[in-house]
């Protein structure tokens, strides 16, 4: 799964959060810290960013889109259990959870 926005990570931590109160999944995992796989690409540097305290959304936003295009594949990837009709639906859950709640997610395939 991918939240296409830096501003959707709130929302995209209460949805985990909320699935995993709910026993719906266990803790998710994610791929390589996006910082890291886009550090050759980014708009500018780390250590320029934050040279004069926190960067603005719109510098966080350039960070993301970067990563974006160096690491196309999943954000968060969740393991889900049970007989096959059960995690369809657990999965069909998901889905609608995180596309009612942070536009322009998407789930590669």
């Amino acid at each position: 799964m991918t939240a296409p926005r830096y501003q959707d990570l709130q929302a995209l931590i209460d949805e985990v959060n909320y699935l995993e109160d709910s026993l719906l999944v266990g803790m998710p995992s994610s791929g390589p810290a996006p910082l890291a796989v886009a550090a050759d690409l980014m708009p500018a540097p780390i250590a320029e960013l934050m040279q004069n305290g926190w960067p603005s959304v719109e510098q966080l936003e350039a960070v993301c889109h970067c990563a974006r295009q160096t690491m196309p594949g999943q954000l968060l990837n969740f393991n889900l259990y049970g007989p096959e009709e059960v995690v369809r639906a657990t999965w069909a859950a998901i889905q609608r959870r995180f596309s009612d709640n942070i536009p322009g997610v998407s789930f590669p395939g």
